[in-house]
């Protein structure tokens, strides 16, 4: 409670919070100073009912809806495509909302479904629905990994919604350039391409044409590749690329690549003038 300005309460303004804030004893303490609150909450938060009586089974169908009253609080149980759960302390368990839906039918075949969905969760959806975005395409491409420093899972935290807000602004230019956007992997690889500077190699998708093969080199007498040990597997580091390879020069001793991809051999005694 300390957290909220002064100036606001008993204004009668309504908040929408998600579940990490949710709590049935904040919402009534909030109730007490006229501030109403809607959120999702969390099924073991302290004040929530666990009543097993009038329950949504697990194989619910799509749609189905429960509620309890609690004094002043609302709680409802909504499926969709998960169970969703709701606590208010403003809204009403009447409602003739419907929302539309695509499922898939027995026969494989998508169609599209109207289902009926609470006024609380309506609400929630239209007021909280960019933090709920930004959350779930947080979620899909996190960064985030397990560390025993709190500030690095912060500042892992600001690196998605930095890069998730980018994703957002790029659909939305895209949009409005009437060209097709990227979906965030597309976009995330791309972002992590331009950020090291990479270059897609000749033969991969979208690359540009590789140049025309230089003429080969001709090296005099002696100046020849060779296996460093036939009917071996042994191999050296390449003087150029440093790559493994099993070939050497005949007269320099040295290794260096003779592939296609990686002619160094040529590349040495050309830079040598041999």
């Amino acid at each position: 409670m300390a957290l909220v300005d002064e100036k606001v309460l008993g204004s009668g303004y309504k908040l929408y919070v998600d579940n990490f804030y949710t709590s049935p004893m904040l919402f009534r303490d909030l109730l007490q100073k006229n501030i109403s609150a809607c959120g999702t909450v969390r099924n073991n938060r302290v004040g929530f009912p666990q009543t097993t009586q009038n329950k949504l089974p697990k194989n619910a169908p799509r749609g189905s809806i429960r509620w309890k009253r609690d004094n002043q609080l609302l709680f409802v149980q909504w499926k969709d495509t998960r169970e969703v759960l709701m606590c208010s302390s403003f809204h009403s368990a009447n409602g003739d909302q419907t929302v539309q839906r695509r499922v898939k039918t027995g026969d494989g075949e998508w169609t599209v479904m109207t289902v009926p969905i609470p006024a609380v969760v309506s609400d929630y959806k239209k007021h909280m629905g960019g933090v709920d975005v930004s959350d779930a395409l947080i979620g899909y491409y996190s960064v985030l990994r397990k560390n025993r420093k709190w500030y690095r899972s912060l500042f892992f935290h600001f690196v998605d919604i930095a890069v998730v807000n980018a994703f957002i602004i790029h659909q939305h230019l895209a949009a409005m350039q009437s060209k097709r956007a990227k979906n965030q992997r597309e976009f995330r690889e791309a972002l992590v391409q331009e950020l090291a500077d990479w270059v897609p190699p000749p033969d991969a998708p979208g690359a540009a044409p590789a140049a025309p093969a230089a003429p080969a080199s001709h090296h005099p007498a002696g100046h020849t590749p060779k296996h460093i040990q036939p009917s071996s597997k042994v191999r050296r580091r390449c003087r150029m690329c440093h790559k493994k390879t099993p070939v050497i020069c005949g007269v320099c001793d040295l290794p260096l690549c003779f592939v296609p991809k990686r002619d160094c051999f040529s590349r040495w005694h050309d830079g040598d003038n041999l």
